[in-house]
């Protein structure tokens, strides 16, 4: 979680401190390739997606991945 964004925004801050108070990094730690997407360095970044789509990783895509798992899944984690 420390490689996603600078430390000392408290917005970036607050956001690493969910992510690893929710357990999201457990799947989308930087390296992850089994469970779930690596999230590391994807932001502004294309996004190949299971129903052969594409999608920009940007802020309400990543908002919408978190409140709703299923609506956009990224190509090999079904």
């Amino acid at each position: 979680p420390a490689a996603f964004a600078p430390a000392g925004d408290p917005e970036v801050e607050a956001g690493r401190r969910l992510f690893l108070a929710q357990g999201c990094a457990a799947c989308h730690q930087p390296g992850s390739s089994q469970i779930a997407p690596d999230l590391q360095g994807i932001l502004g970044k294309a996004q190949p997606l299971a129903d052969g789509s594409e999608v920009t990783v940007d802020e309400a895509y990543l908002r919408e991945s978190i409140r709703q798992p299923v609506a956009k899944v990224v190509r090999g984690f079904a």
